[in-house]
Parts: C-alpha cells; structure tokens; sequence
C-alpha cells in the first residue's frame, strides 16, 4: 500500500504546481460555459 501514499504525495504537490496554471484555464471554461448555458 506503500504506492498509495506515494501517489498521494504526487497528486497533492501536482494539484499545488498546477493550480496558478490551471486557474486561467478554469476561468476560461467556466465562462465559456455560462455562455453556453444562455
């Protein structure tokens, strides 16, 4: 069970690395689909 950890370890410092880049994209496909929905 030790691979699970690990990959915990992974997935939370990529979440951190990737969430001042992925907060552009985000904002960009939350607007795009309020635009959608009208």
């Amino acid at each position: 069970m030790s691979g699970t950890r690990y990959g915990r370890t992974i997935n939370a410092e990529f979440s951190l690395q990737s969430a001042s880049q992925n907060s552009h994209e985000n904002h960009q496909q939350q607007s795009w689909s309020q635009i959608r929905e009208k």
